[in-house]
């Protein structure tokens, strides 16, 4: 059972599981305890006729015939007497998918969407389509768009295949006829029946004063069907058994689909058997069946006298079997999904029936009924129905319609039909069988409803509900194994559909046996979050059975992957407002309303996922990065909303109910069959009686949508009220509507069509209303219907997997009987209890408590029975009290212990639903208020920080409810405060880390929140009054002091959390608490003021207790910084954070904040200006697109540039100044309309020249052709009118339909466009430019319903052309292309040219003297001058920024600015004042040079208004560290000109500085101390220490720990208190050893790493791997200095260069293999010598291995002269009969050809051109061998290793930096 942990974000429960143990289910069901011992009441279908009432015979099978079925197969059953027909499924016998004939890919078309796969995928990943679908739809969203917006199936766009031949349909296997010529009408005493309790259907009747019988049963254990006829008379049976392949041939149906079935029916007489063999074509499946006869008696003949309709007839038999058994090569596993083997199916089949003969009727028949009944019996249901023998089920339906009205109904149709769907479910759906599909397992047609695929918008789940409930866990296998089996071919569909990487899965709306998991061409087929929803009955089987080895193994890895498929996916919102919200983009609400953002469908199916997926991570002991991602994705998820109809919202911009927010426009249906926004109250579970609110609103919901629905929709409501715990709604509005308008008279429900999901509903709606256990815990009888008040139903089960027997009556529980399989706890609501007594031992269990969710919890063991044993409903008075009296107490339980406080709210919730629900012990009553009272006495409030952290989130909560929800800044808070809250919230109540970090953040939190709600600013000074108040001990106060004062801080608490608090009621608050801290001890007040842009934290009057501590944050605003920080009056520098210490004395703190003098270099300023310049040149439509493209190149380089790097910052600017001044605009196009003066020319002549004509129009040879339509006769027609989609001109155009039509256009200019329409039948369109051909064109759009017009299909500008300024003519001819059509339809709207270009004025210079003025510093000037610098500087940038900027203006901007640079007269302000600095106190023995480490370099100084900080000479010459003392040390002012400063009266800085002994007290060794301790963790915190080599940091983290301590130690010593100051000096003095930057060292160790040795020559190896050791021990070195590790650096670099690659040697080798072992027999002796020592040379160069490739050209030269002895054996005189011309051939070229050697020298090393066409030992080839060698040493050798260069390693540095490998780092130094 699921168990809460709450963590509630806009109303959505975030839930936590908490389950035990092991599988274990299959209890049978014991008898209830008003059950007639030794009766079994019949639960049977029956009729008096045949299956022959229907309209039709569709009809006839939908509602009349009967179905059975193992799982694998299916059987409908019609029990006719003439022919008995009875229809034959096998559920994997699919069309569609992979593997067949169709377009070679197995659909249904003839051709498939060629841009789908064959699991239904187009890749709109890949193509954009998918991003940018989603950002319009994001567009839609905020634009606040009511249009449809459904995927598209064509443009650009494209999501969905445009028709659905990869998903198949699930097919008719066979239909069985028996022909038995007994004419119905001259049988007597017929019944037809299906019993449920033996999974048996039976015919009988009199014929001819004999009775037959035909029994049918489907056995699981033998995956058989199993058929017999028998007589009470020998030799009466005569029979022909004639099965036929179903659809045989081609088979068309809707959505232009088709199947063919090909195969044969054959009988053996010998063997009594017909075989049956086919194949689907269009995906290449083979099926196979046997029917195999067993007579007893009489005689079998077999007649093939049609090959596809064998037949047998059996003469004068006393009994037949006839076994069956179906099967194809299916096999689920992707991508396949066929048996290796293809003769698989007629093996299988032979191997059953052999079987099913061997073993006989009898035998069979015992372990169908063992197998059958040890499921189907677990659960008996009584519900007071009485069976009568002589009324048909039609009848009994009809009746029961007519008397339900009246609450008279035979309640035998409830129990009825509750076991007939768990018959079906266990007859379509077994654990090692594809799983129940739309129509279970029965289909009788090639192209059934929807596929009868797996529908997975619900229809799938329906399938499932009552699987668990109603005690079948082992059907839910079948499912589990399926979805598994989607993982792999959803893995491709996420990637395609959103590029999605590693296991993350999706499937889609429509699925099939095949690994379809794509989609079809349907809107609602895309289902994103399909997987979600299917998930939810997967981990029930956990949930139910407990199965944690099956949970581990198979249900968390695929529930993982369906969570990262959403982790990659969701959306964020795009919009200030919804930033941080996630959303499911696109997102649908199953099949109504627009495709839109985030419909609440998605979301919560989305959080029910992530939700079931951390609680099995909890179950598994996982923890990790992966469950903390799900808990903050979830968070940001707002799965659940009410809108302003009091409902659950379905959208996220509905407003009222399916109403878009502020108007009355609909969004969906109102009565949708959907009920799409309840996913988190059914099958969901985070609307239950936890949650009323939203329970409420969901009611509301269901109320607002209404009662009428479909088949299926009807049982998705029943279910959903009976969640509601409104038994009676569900059953007389639901249930019963379902009854009467949509079921079938055999009971199967109706959409209409059938679709088995109802009767599936229906049964776990039955369950709902008797039992239910989502809301972590078992509730008994929670939704029992007022007509339904007496009953009993035993073996129902629970999450959890306790088994439950119920008997009630008059709607009161009268027995209950519960057993535990898996030994969890388990919480109960059964109403009043009166005790719970374990039948095992029976024992009373005493152990039990009541719950804060209203139940009674006690603990279980496996396999033990508890009986709970009602009891009389107990006064609830004293209880109604109790709770009263804590309420008026406003306890506010986070401010306790988080021990204490959960008891308390848990006892105190167990109250409150004890008195609301009314679940609880009989004896607990009591007990329950008891422990109530004893919760609130042990009460204990938190202390220090986690008292403050608690008040502080108290006041947020409290500050949430009026700045949230509908609310101007809620936003803001849910933005900035919400998440945060939630987390500390969260760590309070863990109580993990560190108190003072928790504290200090929400502190923090509460600044933030304050601000945002426009909070008076004294709240915060309140806060940190109470803060320190319960710092206070209680000491040796007495209890009533003590409580006195805890409440006066509760009293100043409660107004500080009042959000309504005013400023007067904070301050009297301060003022009355303050007081009472005053009467605890001493308490001072620390004053802390900001000056200038920034903030101090805390500021105002802070109070801190006698010797205590305070830290003070300073923090500039963003355009400041902070010029000095002031303790006492005295500078302390510009530091970041100060902290008092040992206070004994009223303080102040002033922070003191400066502008920021926003000073560039010059090339950042350069850059910036290039930048202004590119973006103010607009999109780039008016430029030409190849100059556009560098400017966009270098836009984006510019904005990359490294800002800490001058010449890169120049580099970029430049370019991209360039770039744009280069830029040139076309000049207006002059249009011509096609229709405008055109002249049609010649229609016999073929192609014409233009002449004089401006626009000339043609046809090809032969003249135009007739075709249909506008344009009928195929000429150049004038086309006008027509609606279109765009319509930019309201002209005409022109039109031709004959294929080879032209037209021409004469133009001028260097640039043309053709416009021309776009659609459905459009025109391949040839394009010719000076009767050059310039490309071909498909110019139709992929739908008939879009007809753009004014669609520009050529523009020569997006060509590489060089037309020039002079004349030319395009030349456009129109086909038929690829199309299917038999004419084009060549249209033209119009043509533009561009005769005239013009040149962009060039600003370059001008933005370099801005650059060089931005980066000049203004303090040295005067003001005046300043100014008008500043005019003069704002006119160029705007002359700069101005696109249309003519060169006079540039010019004139450019003198301008030059004169005022000129004019500037320099000025400096007096310095009237220099700021006392803090004094210094330092150890005897301080040097002068320590001393000048520790004292402050700068000083700030007033000159007038102005406050500067100027830097300090030290005079240290009268510095005497030696000595007890105190000096005072002055400093000159220096820099002062550059500041715009002058010292006309000699001011200085002074600092006192004293000396060891020369200190008089332990306060002042404690400031000093204090003072450097500030100083060294203002360095830590600015990031200064963390530059600093390993010992530094180490030094400094030690120093600071140890002055922490010092400060905190009231006694420590004056010497521990010096020696505590000197570490930190030390620290602080060591600030310049700076860590080396090892970038480079790292990088090239990296390249060393990747050197092969064996590729080099030994020489320089050894000075390699030291050098390579060397700099390994440098890089690990944490205190390494950057000089270190430069030359660790250079000493690498020079070795890696020094190494040098042995040569190529691999054409020498060549050679020598091929003619090492030549007979020289026959060949003269001179020419033999030569070669001989050719080779022997060659062989001593092969055996040099000190040869590197410096050495190429030695290596070359001895291949290039054994080549040359080779090719000079001469022949002695006599000649070669083989040979007669002498030739000797060509190792190399054993033909004789003279073809090169394919771009590489003789050397093997040669330039990339080769010598390819010329001999392989001649020409430039051969020349340039040795270049080659060097040029392109590194494309040698093993291509699986990088191999350096003969050259050295600069090359390499080259080619690795250019990949972002290797990073310069000189540029850095």
């Amino acid at each position: 059972m699921k168990k809460r942990k709450k963590r509630i974000i806009s109303m959505a429960a975030a839930l936590t599981m908490v389950l035990t143990a092991a599988p274990v289910y299959g209890t049978p069901a014991r008898a209830a305890e008003n059950d007639r011992a030794g009766e079994e009441k019949p639960l049977k279908l029956q009729y008096f006729s045949p299956a022959d009432k229907g309209s039709s015979e569709r009809n006839n099978w939908e509602r009349w015939a009967l179905p059975l079925g193992n799982g694998h197969m299916g059987a409908m059953v019609f029990g006719r007497t003439e022919t008995e027909r009875i229809q034959l499924n096998e559920k994997t016998l699919w069309s569609g998918g992979t593997g067949g004939t169709d377009n070679a890919e197995g659909g249904e078309y003839d051709t498939r969407d060629p841009q789908s796969d064959a699991y239904g995928n187009v890749d709109a990943y890949g193509s954009g389509a998918m991003g940018s679908y989603i950002d319009f739809l994001f567009d839609e969203f905020y634009s606040g768009s009511t249009a449809g917006n459904g995927p598209a199936q064509s443009g650009d766009m494209k999501i969905l295949p445009n028709n659905r031949s990869a998903l198949g349909d699930y097919q008719n296997f066979a239909e069985m006829y028996i022909d038995f010529d007994q004419p119905t009408e001259e049988t007597e005493n017929y019944v037809r029946e299906l019993d449920l309790r033996t999974a048996l259907s039976t015919v009988s009747y009199d014929y001819n004063d004999v009775h037959y019988t035909r029994e049918m049963f489907a056995d699981y254990p033998d995956n058989v069907l199993v058929y017999r006829v028998t007589a009470d008379e020998e030799g009466s049976i005569d029979l022909t058994l004639h099965p036929e392949i179903a659809d045989l041939g081609t088979t068309s149906g809707g959505h232009s689909k088709k199947v063919t079935k090909e195969g044969t029916v054959v009988a053996d007489e010998e063997s009594k058997t017909i075989t049956m063999e086919g194949t689907i074509t269009n995906n290449n499946m083979k099926f196979a069946g046997k029917f195999r006869i067993e007579n007893e008696g009489g005689t079998v003949t077999a007649d093939n006298s049609d090959p596809a309709k064998g037949s047998l007839t059996v003469t004068d038999a006393d009994s037949v079997v006839i076994y069956v058994a179906l099967a194809t090569n299916y096999k689920n596993e992707f991508p396949d999904y066929r048996q290796a083997d293809a003769d698989y199916a007629a093996k299988d089949v032979t191997e059953r029936i052999d079987n099913a003969s061997e073993k006989k009727y009898d035998a069979l028949l015992e372990s169908h009924l063992e197998d059958y009944q040890e499921l189907f019996a677990r659960v008996e249901l009584d519900l007071g129905g009485t069976y009568n023998a002589d009324e048909e089920t039609d009848q009994l339906l009809s009746a029961w319609n007519s008397n339900s009205s009246k609450g008279t109904q035979n309640h035998y149709l409830e129990e009825l039909y509750f076991q007939y769907g768990r018959y079906m479910l266990i007859a379509s759906s077994r654990g090692d069988t594809l799983p129940s599909n739309l129509q279970g397992i029965w289909n009788d047609r090639a192209f059934a409803d929807w596929q009868s695929d797996y529908h997975t918008n619900i229809n799938l789940q329906m399938n499932y509900w009552p699987a668990y409930s109603t005690n079948l866990a082992e059907i839910g296998e079948s499912l589990n194994s399926y979805v598994e089996s989607l993982t792999e071919p959803g893995q491709l569909t996420a990637q395609r559909l959103f590029g999605t990487t590693g296991d993350a899965w999706m499937v889609n709306c429509s699925a099939n046996a095949l690994g379809f998991t794509g989609n079809i061409n349907s809107n609602a087929s895309l289902a994103p979050t399909a997987n979600a929803f299917i998930l939810q009955n997967v981990y029930d089987y956990y949930q139910y059975t407990q199965d944690k080895e099956t949970l581990e193994n198979e249900l968390y890895p695929v529930m993982k992957g369906a969570c990262d498929f959403f982790l990659q996916v969701l959306q964020s919102g795009r919009t200030e407002a919804d930033q941080d919200k996630l959303y499911m983009v696109p997102s649908y609400s199953s099949e109504q309303g627009p495709w839109t953002v985030g419909a609440m469908f998605d979301q919560q199916l989305i959080y029910l996922l992530f939700a079931d997926t951390l609680d099995a991570s909890e179950e598994l002991g996982i923890s990790n990065e992966f469950t903390q991602q799900l808990e903050d994705t979830m968070e940001r998820l707002y799965s659940v909303n009410i809108g302003e109809s009091g409902q659950i919202k379905e959208w996220q911009q509905e407003g009222a109910y399916n109403r878009y927010e502020g108007t009355n426009t609909k969004i969906g249906d109102d009565a949708h069959r959907h009920n799409s926004q309840l996913m988190a109250l059914h099958p969901g579970n985070l609307i239950t009686t936890e949650t009323p609110e939203l329970l409420e609103a969901a009611k509301t919901t269901l109320e607002l949508r209404g009662d009428g629905a479909t088949g299926w929709s009807m049982g998705q409501k029943f279910n959903m009220w009976a969640r509601l715990q409104d038994g009676n709604h569900a059953y007389d509005k639901l249930f019963k509507n379902l009854m009467k308008n949509g079921t079938a008279t055999n009971l199967f429900d109706l959409h209409p069509p059938f679709q088995i999901d109802g009767n599936f509903g229906a049964t776990a709606g039955i369950a709902e209303l008797l039992l239910q256990s989502h809301a972590g815990y078992v509730s008994i009888l929670p939704a029992l219907p007022d007509e339904l008040a007496d009953g009993s139903v035993s073996g129902l089960v629970a999450e959890g997997n306790f088994v439950v027997d119920i008997s009630w009556s008059g709607k009161e529980i009268t027995h209950l009987e519960i057993t535990s399989r898996s030994g969890n706890e388990l919480s109960l609501k059964a109403g009043a209890v009166e005790k719970i007594i374990d039948t095992a031992s029976g024992a009373e269990v005493t152990d039990v408590t009541q719950d804060s969710n209203g139940a009674v919890t006690f603990a279980t063991e496996a396999g033990h029975t508890y009986q709970v044993v009602p009891g009389e409903e107990q006064s609830m008075e004293k209880a109604e009290r109790a709770v009263e009296e804590i309420r008026e107490k406003d306890i506010v339980s986070c401010e306790y212990t988080t021990e204490t406080g959960e008891e308390f709210s848990e006892a105190l919730l167990a109250c409150e639903r004890m008195i609301e629900q009314g679940n609880y012990m009989v004896s607990g009553v009591d007990k329950a208020v008891d422990r109530l009272v004893r919760a609130e006495e042990a009460l204990e409030l938190r202390e220090g920080d986690t008292y403050k952290a608690a008040a502080g989130l108290r006041f947020l909560e409290n500050a949430a409810e009026v700045n949230y929800t509908g609310t101007d800044t809620e936003d803001t808070w849910r933005q900035q405060i919400e998440y945060d809250r939630a987390d500390l919230m969260e760590s309070l109540e863990e109580e993990d880390g560190d108190a003072a970090e928790l504290a200090a953040s929400v502190t923090e939190l509460v600044q933030k929140g304050n601000e945002i709600a426009g909070y008076p600013e004294y709240r915060m000074t309140l806060y940190d009054l109470i803060g320190k108040a319960k710092q206070i001990g209680q000491g040796d106060r007495t209890d009533e002091e003590w409580a006195a004062y805890n409440d006066a801080i509760e009293t100043a608490v409660r107004i500080f959390a009042d959000p309504g608090a005013e400023e007067e009621d904070l301050k009297a608050a301060h003022k009355d608490l303050k007081e009472a801290v005053a009467e605890m001890g001493d308490i001072f007040t620390i004053t802390a003021a900001a000056e200038g842009s920034g903030r101090i934290d805390p500021s105002g009057e802070v109070t801190v207790l006698g010797g205590g501590s305070q830290e003070f944050r300073v923090t500039p605003d963003a355009d400041a910084e902070i010029l000095d920080v002031l303790v006492d009056g005295k500078s302390v520098g510009a530091v970041e954070s100060y902290q008092f210490t040992d206070t004994d004395e009223d303080r102040t703190i002033d922070a003191v904040f400066a502008d920021k003098a926003e000073v560039k270099s010059e090339a950042e300023a350069l850059l910036d200006t290039a930048i202004e310049r590119a973006q103010s040149l607009g999109d780039g439509s008016s430029y030409g697109k190849a100059g556009w493209a560098a400017v966009t190149e270098a836009l984006a380089a510019a904005r990359a540039a490294d800002r800490t790097d001058e010449t890169d910052m120049r580099t970029k600017a430049e370019a991209l100044l360039n770039a744009a001044d280069a830029l040139f605009t076309w000049g207006s196009p002059v249009r011509t309309e096609a229709e405008d003066g055109a002249k049609v020319a010649d229609g016999t002549n073929g192609d014409q020249p233009i002449g004089e004509n401006k626009v000339l129009m043609g046809y090809p040879d032969g003249g135009p052709v007739a075709a249909s339509g506008t344009g009928a006769n195929g000429k150049w027609t004038e086309q006008t009118g027509g609606t279109y989609t765009t319509t930019l001109s309201g002209g005409a155009q022109m039109l031709c339909k004959t294929s080879g039509s032209w037209i021409k256009y004469a133009f001028t200019g260097a640039r043309v466009v053709f416009i021309s329409e776009e659609a459905m039948q459009g025109a391949r369109i040839e394009i010719y430019i000076d009767d050059t051909l310039v490309d071909t064109i498909d110019s139709w759009t992929g739908t008939s319903s879009v007809n753009n017009r004014q669609t520009v299909v050529f523009d020569s500008e997006d060509y590489d052309l060089d037309l020039g300024e002079g004349s030319h003519v395009l030349t456009i001819v129109g086909t038929t292309g690829s199309q299917n059509y038999k004419f084009p339809i060549f249209r033209a709207d119009a043509f533009e040219e561009y005769p005239d270009t013009a040149s962009i004025t060039p600003v370059a210079g001008l933005a370099e003297l801005i650059a060089e003025v931005s980066a000049m510093p203004s303090d040295a000037y005067t003001a005046a001058s300043w100014a008008d610098l500043q005019d003069a500087l704002a006119a160029a940038e705007a002359a700069v920024k101005d696109p249309a900027v003519t060169e006079s203006a540039v010019s004139e901007a450019k003198a301008e600015l030059e004169q005022a640079k000129a004019g500037l007269e320099t000025g400096s302000a007096v310095i009237d004042g220099v700021t006392e600095l803090m004094p210094v106190a330092v150890p005897v023995g301080t040097t002068a040079d320590e001393l000048a480490g520790m004292l402050q370099n700068s000083v700030v100084v007033t000159a007038g208004d102005r406050k500067v900080r100027v830097s300090i000479a030290w005079d240290l010459a009268d510095f005497d560290g030696e000595n007890d003392g105190k000096i005072t040390l002055k400093g000159e002012l220096t820099g002062l000109a550059e500041k715009g400063l002058s010292n006309e009266d000699g001011l200085a800085a002074s600092v006192e500085v004293t000396v060891g002994a020369g200190e008089t007290s332990q306060n002042t060794g404690k400031k000093t101390l204090e003072y450097f301790l500030n100083r060294a963790k203002g360095y830590v915190e600015d990031g200064t220490v963390s530059g600093l080599v390993e010992s530094v940091r180490k030094m400094f983290e030690d120093a600071i720990a140890k002055g922490e301590a010092v400060m905190a130690d009231e006694d420590a010593t004056r010497e521990e208190v010096l020696s505590a100051a000197e570490d930190l000096m030390f620290a602080i003095h060591a600030l310049e050893m700076k860590a080396a930057d090892k970038t480079d060292l790292e990088m090239a160790l990296e390249l060393a790493g990747m050197i092969d040795l064996t590729k080099y020559v030994e020489a320089g190896q050894a000075d390699y791997l030291a050098a390579k050791e060397a700099a390994e021990t440098v890089l690990a070195d944490g205190d390494a200095m950057q000089d270190e590790t430069d030359a660790a650096w250079n000493r690498l670099v020079e070795a890696m260069n020094a190494l040098r690659l042995k040569a190529d040697k691999s054409v020498l080798q060549d050679l020598i293999s091929k003619t090492a072992e030549l007979d020289l027999t026959g060949y003269t002796e001179e020419s033999v010598s030569v070669f001989r020592a050719a080779l022997s040379a060659a062989n001593a160069i092969l055996a040099d291995d000190t040869l590197s490739a410096d050495d190429q050209a030695e290596v070359d030269k001895a291949a290039a002269a054994l080549r040359k002895a080779y090719d000079g054996l001469e022949k002695t005189q006599d000649a070669d009969p083989e040979n007669p011309d002498g030739n000797t051939g060509d190792p190399e070229n054993p033909d004789g050809s003279q073809s090169g050697n394919n771009g590489q020298s003789a050397g093997g090393n040669g330039d990339q051109n080769g010598n390819s066409g010329q001999d392989g030992n001649g020409g430039e080839g051969a020349d340039r061998a040795d270049a080659g060698a060097k040029d392109s040493a590194a494309k040698t050798g093993d291509s699986q290793n990088v191999v350096l260069p003969a050259v050295g390693l600069a090359a390499a540095v080259l080619v690795i930096a250019a990949t972002g490998i290797l990073v310069s780092r000189r540029k850095k130094k």
